[in-house]
């Protein structure tokens, strides 16, 4: 489970960092044409956090540029005195934290001042590894990771990338499982059409996929601005929401987005502060599966497009907040991430692993209708009772609904 901690201040920063993260990963798939993706910036920002930790000089300095070191990333209890009440049925959010530790490196004693402070902000544990056996140890983190993650990913570390330089390997699994507050009947489910491309006399690029549909007076937040429409729906604990942005035109909506990071963050703040309470909204969306096989990202290449490059640079990278002894960089930043939510609710799961080498009253209501049947972004969030702030514990797009089902 999720950290006691019942807030999580700094998560602005998070969500605008989840943000450029979006950006870098689209850009990525534009590249080799993949339509559709979900990720978690929540398990990515989880692990490159541990390593910032470990960071010192011009290296710490470029990744507090991307993500303030004072930015602390705990999620809200789920049970105990922070949260006295249990949804039914439950919500389910689990993280976990590992370090995979060399045994020569676990004796340095400024790798033990680091491991500490990582163990203690971060409830991180930590295992000696015996790198140059990289079946074994590969197959004792991925272990961990399926573990973790109920099953959802099995493969993240390939042994491959485990050598005798191998000094250590942070590694960050999630999974969540979430019902919706107000659930779809499975017998309104049917086909319908999804424009994947407009073009100016209409569509141009029509598939027909599985919708599910219902009728919703209460409970759902929904803001219609210049640039999308933007819809939120409840979980059954209600600081969880997926929210759903839906463009006009999805690729200069990711411009924007390109320019603009925080652009998001406004929108999610508009539809937080709407009213539903006048509307009744007549919903249709699809069905939505994103397995883990089709959702692997170098993280490499992702924090090189935006701009953090010493950490993965042998000669430049400086984590000598980890050991003195020698010189460390990253070597590998792999993750995974699925998601699926269906008329019963969502169930995500995501794994980050990096690895540090050696260098070596009566009122009539407006009814409205949202048909989700166009290229979209979405969010799943957690919000913080105390404060504005949310988490952003996975994000992705749909481009082709068809191969999303």
């Amino acid at each position: 489970m999720g950290h006691p901690d019942s807030g999580f201040q700094g998560s602005a920063n998070m969500t605008v960092v989840a943000s450029e993260l979006y950006n870098s990963i689209a850009a990525g798939k534009g590249e080799t044409g993949e339509l559709n993706f979900v990720f978690s910036p929540f398990s990515i920002l989880s692990v490159f956090k541990m390593a910032q930790m470990g960071a010192r000089g011009a290296t710490r300095a470029e990744m507090d540029r991307h993500l303030s070191s004072s930015a602390p990333l705990d999620v809200p209890a789920l049970r105990g005195p922070a949260a006295p009440w249990e949804t039914e049925p439950p919500i389910e959010l689990e993280t976990a934290n590992r370090m995979y530790v060399k045994s020569s490196l676990a004796s340095d004693a400024q790798f033990l001042h680091f491991a500490s402070e990582v163990l203690a902000k971060l409830k991180c544990e930590a295992v000696t590894a015996d790198f140059t056996d990289s079946e074994a140890t590969a197959a004792s983190i991925n272990a961990f990771v399926e573990e973790k993650t109920k099953g959802h990913i099995k493969e993240l570390v390939p042994a491959s990338l485990l050598t005798s330089y191998t000094r250590m390997v942070l590694v960050n699994a999630l999974y969540f499982k979430g019902p919706w507050a107000f659930p779809f009947s499975p017998e309104s489910t049917s086909l319908g059409s999804f424009c994947m491309k407009d073009g100016e006399t209409g569509c141009i690029h029509e598939q027909q996929v599985k919708f599910m549909r219902q009728r919703l007076d209460m409970g759902f937040g929904y803001y219609e601005g210049e640039t999308a429409k933007v819809l939120s729906l409840p979980y059954a604990d209600y600081r969880f929401s997926l929210y759903v942005f839906l463009p006009q035109d999805i690729s200069q909506f990711e411009q924007q987005l390109l320019q603009r990071p925080e652009a998001i963050e406004e929108l999610v703040s508009r539809v937080d502060s709407s009213s539903s309470s006048g509307l009744v909204l007549d919903l249709s969306m699809p069905l939505v599966k994103l397995p883990a096989e089709q959702n692997q990202v170098d993280l490499v290449e992702v924090y090189k497009r935006l701009g953090v490059r010493l950490m993965f640079d042998a000669d430049e990278a400086d984590f000598s907040g980890i050991s003195r002894n020698e010189t460390l960089y990253v070597s590998s930043f792999l993750h995974q991430a699925d998601l699926t939510w269906n008329e019963e609710g969502t169930e995500a799961a995501a794994a980050t692993a990096m690895m540090i080498a050696a260098a070596s009253a009566f009122i009539p209501k407006r009814e409205i209708s949202l048909a989700v049947d166009r290229p979209f972004l979405f969010q799943v969030r957690v919000r913080d009772t105390t404060n504005s702030h949310s988490l952003v514990l996975l994000a992705g797009r749909v481009i082709d609904a068809k191969a999303a089902q």
